[in-house]
């Protein structure tokens, strides 16, 4: 009984002084959670905020992840992460008058790729309490870290017609991306800045749970499709078709009638282009520990000694 207690307080003290940590530096982490889009569509019964302020929780989708954690210092770790999930937008959510008349609403597979720089604030680790005077114990397996990186997400926002068949907004032109006179294309992928905080728990020397909060900053206005103004829908329709006609401007009350049909005037506020597009990943995460084995040194034979 002595012996194990020995053994396992020698163990609990190894874990937070030396090199120790270096057996523990590769982790393999896979992780579920909801995400949620800020950008031009839906949000709260107001105009377009900043951050939380226009957050639509019946916008929420999800994410799935996996990633790879490598310790260069004790408290000092990179993460490759590798996402994929789904953005969603609907003006139909909101009580905002220009909002719910523009009657627009999206959603957008997103994979992304980023690298993650994390400073571990507490470090969680295995062992028990033991009330031996004069001890170290650190033993907490409760962990607290932030993180913040770069990325890169490919997007396709998509629109449901009257079919009930999903569209491919960009090539469609809804903002009169490359016609005449019209905006230049815009890109489907993206530079992301994530920056966020998570926290964790150790079930075991292995096996960890945590919760990661995420806010991701990206350098594109169109992952929802919507940015700027309003372009000619007949001009749009003529180039991609009755479709493309009506995601560009699907009021339920047309602000103005023009060529005596009803659509909203060329020019007139579509979406806010001052403003790139944000989302938030909550990731529910497994860590396995990649532990590595401790060597032994063999112990060297001691020759005979010569008897006489």
């Amino acid at each position: 009984m002595l012996s194990l207690f020995v053994s396992d307080f020698a163990y609990s003290q190894r874990a937070f002084r030396g090199n120790y940590w270096k057996q523990q530096r590769k982790e393999l982490i896979f992780g579920i959670g909801p995400t949620n889009f800020l950008g031009d569509l839906a949000g709260k019964d107001q105009i377009g905020s900043d951050f939380y302020q226009d957050l639509e929780i019946n916008s929420t989708r999800y994410v799935v992840n996996l990633g790879f954690r490598y310790f260069l210092l004790r408290d000092v770790s990179v993460r490759a992460s590798l996402s994929y999930g789904v953005l969603s937008g609907n003006d139909a959510l909101t009580n905002e008058p220009f909002r719910k008349n523009r009657n627009l609403h999206f959603k957008a597979p997103i994979t992304e790729f980023s690298i993650l720089g994390e400073y571990h604030v507490l470090k969680e680790n295995w062992g028990k309490r033991h009330k031996i005077k004069g001890a170290r114990n650190n033993n907490g397996r409760f962990g607290l870290m932030g993180f913040a990186g770069i990325g890169i997400a490919k997007f396709t926002p998509k629109s449901q017609y009257f079919d009930g068949q999903w569209y491919d907004l960009q090539p469609l032109s809804t903002g009169g991306q490359g016609l005449a006179g019209g905006p230049d294309e815009y890109k489907t992928i993206t530079m992301v800045l994530p920056l966020g905080f998570g926290v964790k728990y150790m079930i075991n020397r292995r096996m960890k749970i945590g919760l990661n909060f995420g806010y991701r900053k990206t350098f594109s206005d169109y992952i929802d499709d919507v940015s700027g103004s309003y372009f000619d829908r007949a001009t749009i329709e003529a180039a991609n078709g009755p479709v493309a006609g009506y995601f560009a401007d699907p009021s339920l009350t047309p602000i103005n009638q023009v060529s005596g049909t009803w659509q909203t005037r060329p020019g007139e506020i579509r979406g806010d282009d001052s403003d790139k597009d944000s989302y938030l990943f909550g990731v529910v995460n497994l860590t396995y520990s990649m532990q590595k084995k401790r060597g032994y040194r063999k112990i060297k034979k001691r020759r005979s000694v010569p008897s006489f």
